[in-house]
């Protein structure tokens, strides 16, 4: 973040990303209710402009983080008897302040760089600018041509007018000229990106490791995130369906403690494919988008023929693991620390995919 967007941070706390202009927090505070005791929760869009409001400094001393997550924690109480929800636990006894804030403030800028799309349009234009100097040069051959005819014959050869391949020239110039500036420009975008997720990533590594390990109910930690985060959220837009997917790849990514991303993946194939039956056709397309690329991180470990990715990325970390405690003396992975939880091999993982 920008020295001029900086709040002020307790000592260890991470950075958070950069918030947006402050014309948009005032926006998007304005769009947000007021707290109120009879509300149990937000709408995905409610929650998202709060918290991202909420980040700009505010005041002559500023906002810390600590503040921020108060504000968050008492407009969002948990759902009681009286607003017809379902009794739960408390949501604060299941996930924390600071992870429901990670959740809904960061979007899909801020954890993925779509390298196979930036590859794509690059080769496009890259092609297209090839063309644009292939055509150059066959005017520019044509108006020599016609030059040199003009200057033997005193006229010019039918259909090489030189007026009209000058201006075939100049127009093609042009259009080359744009072409090389939007190759540079996505060129310049792309290194951007990378940076931007690489400053979060680095920002999420020192925070993820306190985001759960305070919850008094880590059994209710992946139902209260597909109920209150993911669900509410993959619904709203093809955007948001491709961020969940990603956030959860991340938490797996980040080895947060607590987290178990064996449980949440059967949670998705019991509870999140199961919404699609009461989903509008918008909804259901937001819902396809984050099954694809669940499905699609689930099947890259699963055929993964030699295992070493699934060594890197899965076995024994706090989401493989078989115990959502980790007991002292438990039988990890081979070459494990002792006292580390017991894992899920590769070829148990795979039974748990059939």
């Amino acid at each position: 973040a920008d020295d001029d967007d900086e709040g002020e941070l307790e000592e260890g706390e991470a950075p958070c990303a950069p918030p947006p202009p402050v014309s948009a927090a005032k926006a998007a505070t304005a769009a947000a209710p007021p707290p109120s005791s009879s509300t149990a929760s937000l709408t995905p869009a409610a929650a998202r402009a709060l918290v991202r409001a909420a980040l700009p400094p505010v005041g002559p001393a500023g906002l810390t983080w600590a503040d921020f997550l108060d504000q968050v924690k008492a407009s969002i109480p948990p759902p009681d008897a009286s607003d017809g929800a379902a009794p739960l636990p408390g949501v604060w006894t299941r996930l924390s302040p600071a992870f429901y804030a990670a959740f809904w403030r960061l979007r899909l800028y801020d954890l993925a760089v779509p390298e196979a799309a930036y590859a794509a349009e690059r080769r496009r234009l890259v092609a297209a600018l090839a063309a644009k100097h292939k055509a150059l040069a066959v005017t520019d051959a044509a108006r020599a041509r016609a030059a040199a005819a003009w200057r033997g014959a005193g006229g010019w050869v039918p259909g090489e007018d030189p007026r009209a391949l000058e201006e075939e020239a100049r127009t093609t110039r042009k259009e080359a000229g744009r072409l090389q500036a939007l190759l540079d420009s996505l060129d310049g975008e792309a290194v951007a990106q990378r940076a931007a997720v690489a400053a979060v990533r680095a920002g999420l590594s020192l925070e993820a490791p306190s985001w759960l390990t305070s919850v008094p109910d880590p059994a209710g930690i992946v139902p209260a995130f597909v109920e209150r985060c993911a669900l509410p959220r993959l619904l709203n837009s093809p955007e948001d369906a491709a961020y969940v997917a990603s956030f959860a790849r991340a938490l797996q990514a980040l080895r947060t403690p607590r987290f178990p991303t064996l449980l949440y993946l059967d949670r998705v194939m019991k509870d999140v494919m199961a919404a699609v039956v009461c989903a509008t056709d918008r909804e259901a397309g937001n819902l396809g988008i984050f099954l694809r690329d669940t499905l699609g991180m689930v099947e890259a470990w699963r055929s993964d023929a030699g295992g070493g990715v699934y060594v890197a990325e899965c076995e024994g970390t706090p989401g493989f693991s078989s115990s959502l405690a980790a007991p002292a003396g438990g039988a990890g992975s081979p070459g494990a620390p002792p006292g580390a939880p017991p894992t899920t091999p590769l070829v148990h993982f795979r039974k748990l995919c059939h």
